[in-house]
């Protein structure tokens, strides 16, 4: 009598954990399919699509180069190092901002180029291209 109880409660946990195993096994085809297909979609539609840009770019005054320049400086080397480096020395070359810090030389009040601060920024779009 035992032994048919123990076969029987054996059979249906066997039954249990196959239909499980199963259901587990058919969402992660469909979870693959869904992958798949979503993988596969063309970016024609992406590119197509037309987004406000600026005539000046998204970066048109120096002004606002450098405060760019600094958030992203600032994260870097500190707000300690980069206030030595001030005043920012700014050129618009071929479209891209080129943001340099300068040293204090110790002798006299004039400025030299050797700072750790070098930044370009392209003007039309915003991206940092050298540190």
């Amino acid at each position: 009598m035992y032994r048919t109880y123990f076969f029987a409660l054996m059979l249906f946990a066997m039954s249990c954990t196959n239909s499980t195993s199963k259901v587990g096994e058919d969402q992660q085809s469909s979870q693959q399919i869904e992958y798949v297909m979503n993988d596969s979609l063309s970016t024609d539609f992406y590119t197509d699509m037309k987004s406000y840009v600026p005539a000046e770019g998204f970066i048109p005054t120096a002004d606002i180069a450098v405060k760019i320049a600094e958030c992203v400086l600032l994260e870097i080397y500190g707000k300690e190092s980069i206030e030595k480096e001030k005043p920012f020395s700014v050129n618009l070359v071929n479209g891209i901002w080129v943001i340099e810090g300068h040293i204090p030389n110790g002798n006299d009040s004039a400025l030299t180029f050797c700072g750790q601060s070098y930044v370009e920024i392209r003007k039309s779009n915003g991206e940092i291209i050298k540190l």
